[in-house]
C-alpha cells in the first residue's frame, strides 16, 4: 500500500509535463567529439582549479574541476584549444578529433594578464553551463581574503553573503537557504557527511580553510548523485597535495592557530596533513587565574576546539587515482569554579561551606574516507568510496559542597547523544556524443544513540549513580540514481531520477525525487533555466531553531516523525552584458513536509528518555525572488546579491495551530563585496550587509512573583534591521623561501549595534522591562597567513 502511495503522488498531474520533457530530453541526439584533459602547473605539478579551456573551432569553452581536469564537447573533426589561468602563460593545443588518449597539459608561470580578460575567459562558460545554473563554485583562495570574524577564515560566513541565504544570529556562521532549517544542509567533505558543521558554538565552520580546495554550493537544481538533505549542498574538497615539492602554509589569528603541509612521499603518492587550534582559552584562563581569590574563582577550565585534516592520495597506474581522508574535530568547555561565602559578624568574619560548579560540554565529527576512480577510455569513468562518519555530542554539570571534608556532597548529569553511518558507494560516468550519462548506487547503515543520561549524588560516604537510556536505533537505508546531461541545439539541461529508502526494523519507506534543470541559450549573452526537485531526508536534528547549541542532537525518523522532504520550483535569467558585467535574477517556490522542532516547553538541554514526545512534526512554505549582480575591473571587482523572500511553517501543536514565520525570515537581505587591487601586493575588501528585523519572541507577562514569564506569539514582533560593515586589507611580501601575508580589519566597522537576544530587566538594576543584548561591536583584528614559495606562484 505504501509503494502504491508513492507512485500516485509521483503520478500526480501537475508534474506529468515536466515528466514528458524529462523523457524527451533523454532521447535528444547531437553528434559531437569530446576532449578531456587534465591542467597542471609545470612547476609543482599540482591540479589548477577553474583554468579555462577554449575550443576556437566550436566556440565551445568550460573550466577544470577541483582536480584539474575538464571535458569539452565540440561538432567538429578537428580543435584549436587555448588553456590558460590566472598568472600562467597561455597554451594553445592543434587537435585531430577524437584524440587518442586523455590530454595531461603544463602550464609554467607566467606575467599576470589584465584581470577583466582572464576572468572572462575562464568564467563565461561556467556561468552559462546548466551544471551551474544555482551553484557556486570556489577556491581556497576566495574564501581566504574575505573578511572575517577576528580574522578567521570561514566557509560558512563567506556562503551566507548569496542570494537565498540567510544568517541567523550575530556572530554565528549557520546558514537557512530558502526558508529552510538549520539541519536541512548538507555538508559533504570528500563525499562524506560532517553532522556538525560549526566550532565554537556555531561561530566558526568546522572545515580548518588552508585545507580546502574547492567548495561547490548548491541552492537548487540539484543534481541527482546528491540527497539526504533538503535545502543545500556543500561539497567540500580536499585540497589536492602536490606530487613535486613539499608546502607548507597557514596562519595565525587572535584566536587560534592553523598549519597544512602536503607534498610527495613518492612518485605515485602524496600526502597532506592539517591542524587547527584555538588558543583564546589559554588568554581568557590565565587572565580568570589572575583574578581568582581565595574564597573564589576558577578552579581549572579548558574550553577550545582542534580539527586534524589527512589526505593520502595514490596512483599506482595512469589511469587508477586512489585517496584517503580522515577528519577528527572536537570542541570542549570544560570549566570549574570554587567559591565560599563569607559573613561579616561582630565577632569577626564567618566562612561558610566551600562550594564548586562545573559544566562540561563536548561534540564534534570524526570521518574516515577511502574512494577510487578507474578511467576506461576516453569516455567511461568509474568510482567507488567506503565512508564512516560518526557524531558524538555530551553536556552536563556538577556542584559540590565541601569537597576534600567528611561533610561533602556532589551531584552531576552528563546527557549523551551521537549519529553516525557507514556508508559504500559506487559510481559511473558515460560520455556519449550529446550526453553524458552517470548512474550510481549507495547502500549505508545508519546508527542513532539518542539519549543517556547518567546522574550521579555522593557524600563522604555513599554514592548512588542512576542511569538512563534511550535504546539505540539502527537503520538501513539505500539510494540509486540515474542523471542525463544532454545538449541540443540551443536547448540542454540534467534530467535525473533517485530512488531512495529506508528500513528500520519493520517499518519501510521510500520515495521517489526527481530533478530536471532545463536551459534555453537565447543568444550568446542570453539564457533562461528551469528547474524541478525533490529531496527527502532520513535524519532529523532536534534544535532550537533559534540558537546553534552544541546540545542539538540527530535523531531518527519514526512512522509518526517520517522523513522530511520537499518540492523546489525554480526559474531563472542570466545576462553576460560583456567581458566585465553580468547579471542573474530567479524566482523560486519551496515547500516542506515533515518538517521537525522542539515542542513548546522543551528545554534543549534536558532531554528526556522519550525523545520522540519531545518533538512535533509540521510543514513549511517559502518563496522569492533573487537578483544577482558582479563587475569584473581591471583594478577593482564588485558584486551585489539581493533577496526577497517569505518563509512560514505551520506546526498544528504551537501558535494554536495558526501559521507562522520562520524565526530567521527576513523579508529583504541585501550584500555588497568589493575588492581593490590597490598594487601588486595589496588588496582592500569591503563587505556591507543589511536584512530586515527577523521574528522574535520576547517575554510579555510576569506570572505573580515568580521569573516565570508569558511569552509573545512567535511572529508578533520583529528585531531592528541588521546591517554591518566588514574590512580586511591583506598586506603580502615574498621572502627568501615564502610569502607572508598580514591581515589587517574591522568586524562592524561602525559599531552597529545589533541585537543577539532580548532578555528582562529586574527591579534592582533599571526597573523591569526588555532590553536587547548585543554582543559584537567593533572589532579590530590583525593576523599573519604564510605560504610556502610554490603555493604562492601557483596563487599569484
Amino acid at each position: 500500500m505504501k509503494r502504491k502511495n508513492v507512485l500516485a503522488r509521483w503520478g500526480h498531474a501537475g508534474h506529468l509535463p515536466l515528466f514528458v520533457l524529462w523523457c524527451l530530453a533523454f532521447g535528444a541526439p547531437r553528434l559531437s567529439a569530446q576532449i578531456e584533459g587534465q591542467v597542471l602547473d609545470a612547476c609543482t605539478r599540482t591540479p589548477l582549479i577553474h583554468a579555462n579551456a577554449y575550443d576556437y573551432v566550436s566556440g565551445n569553452g568550460t573550466v577544470t574541476d577541483s582536480s584539474g581536469y575538464f571535458r569539452l564537447s565540440t561538432g567538429t573533426d578537428s580543435a584549436r584549444v587555448r588553456i590558460s589561468f590566472v598568472g600562467y602563460r597561455d597554451t594553445v593545443l592543434a587537435l585531430r578529433l577524437p584524440p587518442e588518449r586523455p590530454l595531461r597539459i603544463l602550464l609554467e608561470p607566467g606575467e599576470l594578464l589584465p584581470a577583466a580578460e582572464v576572468v572572462a575567459r575562464r568564467q563565461r562558460a561556467a556561468f552559462f553551463a546548466p551544471e551551474n545554473v544555482e551553484a557556486v563554485r570556489l577556491s581556497a583562495k576566495e574564501i581566504l581574503v574575505q573578511p572575517a570574524l577576528v580574522g578567521e577564515p570561514d566557509v560558512q560566513r563567506f556562503l551566507g553573503t548569496l542570494a537565498g541565504v540567510q544568517t541567523g544570529v550575530e556572530g554565528q556562521s549557520s546558514i537557512f537557504v530558502r526558508g529552510g532549517l538549520r539541519d536541512q544542509n548538507l555538508l559533504l567533505l570528500d563525499g562524506a557527511p560532517l553532522y556538525y558543521s560549526n566550532h565554537l558554538f556555531g561561530f566558526l565552520t568546522m572545515l580548518n580553510a588552508d585545507a580546502v580546495g574547492e567548495v561547490r554550493f548548491f541552492r537548487g537544481g540539484f543534481p541527482a548523485r546528491y540527497g539526504g538533505r533538503l535545502s543545500s549542498v556543500i561539497d567540500v574538497s580536499s585540497r589536492q597535495p602536490s606530487d613535486s615539492v613539499w608546502q607548507v602554509q597557514g596562519g595565525v589569528s587572535l584566536i587560534s592557530g592553523r598549519v597544512v603541509a602536503h607534498g610527495p612521499l613518492s612518485p605515485r603518492a602524496r600526502l597532506l596533513l592539517g591542524a587547527r587550534r584555538t588558543w583564546a582559552d589559554l588568554l581568557y584562563l590565565s587572565v580568570a587565574r589572575l583574578q581568582a581569590t581565595p574564597n573564589q574563582g576558577l578552579q581549572r577550565g579548558k574550553a577550545f576546539l582542534h580539527d586534524y585534516h589527512l589526505k593520502l592520495e595514490l596512483e599506482p597506474a595512469r589511469a587508477w587515482r586512489l585517496w584517503l581522508t580522515a577528519y577528527w574535530g572536537q570542541d570542549l568547555f570544560d570549566v570549574r569554579t570554587r567559591y565560599q561565602q563569607v559573613t561579616l559578624l561582630p565577632g569577626g568574619p564567618q566562612a561558610g561551606p566551600v562550594n564548586e560548579e562545573g559544566f562540561r560540554i563536548g561534540w564534534g565529527n570524526r570521518l574516515l574516507v577511502l574512494g577510487a576512480t578507474r578511467r576506461l577510455g576516453d569516455s567511461l569513468r568509474l568510482g567507488f568510496r567506503l565512508a564512516a562518519s560518526t557524531a558524538p555530542v555530551a553536556w552536563g554539570y556538577a556542584q559540590g559542597t565541601d569537597p576534600e571534608t567528611d561533610s561533602s556532597q556532589v551531584q552531576s548529569r552528563l546527557f549523551e547523544a551521537s549519529a553516525g553511518e557507514y556508508r559504500i558507494q559506487l559510481w559511473g560516468a558515460w560520455a556519449l556524443p550529446g550526453h553524458r550519462l552517470e548512474t550510481g548506487l549507495a547502500l549505508a547503515r545508519l546508527a542513532w544513540s539518542p539519549y543517556r543520561h547518567v546522574s550521579t549524588r555522593a557524600t563522604a560516604d555513599t554514592a548512588f549513580i542512576l542511569t538512563e537510556e534511550a535504546p539505540a536505533v539502527a537503520a538501513l537505508q539505500g539510494a540509486w540514481y540515474v542523471q542525463d546531461n544532454w545538449a541540443w541545439g540551443r536547448w540542454s539541461g540534467m534530467a535525473g531520477l533517485r530512488i531512495s529508502g529506508m528500513q528500520q526494523d519493520s517499518w519501510r519507506t521510500a520515495a521517489l525525487e526527481p530533478r530536471l534543470t532545463v536551459r534555453c541559450r537565447l543568444t550568446d549573452r542570453h539564457a533562461l533555466f528551469a528547474s524541478l526537485t525533490r529531496m527527502v531526508q532520513y535524519n532529523h536534528l532536534a534544535h532550537s531553531m533559534r540558537l546553534a547549541l552544541p546540545a542539538d542532537r540527530w535523531l531518527p525518523p519514526t512512522p509518526e516523525l517520517p522523513p522530511q522532504s520537499s518540492w523546489l520550483y525554480s526559474l531563472n535569467a542570466k545576462v553576460w552584458f560583456n567581458d566585465t558585467w553580468r547579471a542573474e535574477a530567479g524566482l523560486w517556490y519551496k515547500s516542506m513536509q515533515h518538517i521537525v522542532m522542539y515542542a513548546d516547553g522543551v528545554s534543549p538541554l534536558q532531554p528526556e528518555a522519550d525523545w520522540a514526545g519531545q518533538l512535533t512534526r509540521g510543514e513549511g512554505k517559502a518563496a522569492g525572488l533573487e537578483l544577482s549582480l558582479h563587475t569584473e575591473q581591471k583594478e577593482w571587482s564588485a558584486t551585489a546579491n539581493y533577496t526577497l523572500s517569505r518563509a512560514r511553517v505551520h506546526f498544528p501543536e504551537k501558535n494554536g495551530g495558526k501559521p507562522f514565520f520562520h524565526p530567521f525570515d527576513r523579508r529583504h537581505k541585501l550584500d555588497l563585496r568589493m575588492e581593490w587591487r590597490i598594487d601588486a601586493i595589496t588588496r582592500l575588501t569591503a563587505t556591507w550587509v543589511f536584512a530586515s528585523g527577523n521574528p522574535i519572541v520576547v517575554p510579555q507577562y510576569r506570572i505573580g512573583s515568580s521569573n516565570s514569564y508569558l511569552y509573545s506569539p512567535p511572529d508578533a514582533l520583529r528585531n531592528r534591521p541588521y546591517h554591518r560593515l566588514d574590512l580586511a586589507l591583506r598586506r603580502s611580501k615574498q621572502k627568501k623561501r615564502f610569502v607572508r601575508t598580514w591581515v589587517f580589519g574591522l568586524y562592524n566597522a561602525y559599531s552597529r549595534r545589533n541585537t543577539v537576544f532580548v532578555g528582562v530587566l529586574s527591579a534592582p538594576k533599571k526597573g523591569p522591562g526588555l532590553y536587547e543584548v548585543a554582543l559584537f561591536p567593533v572589532l579590530p583584528f590583525v593576523a599573519l597567513d604564510f605560504s610556502s614559495l610554490p603555493l604562492h606562484r601557483q596563487g599569484q
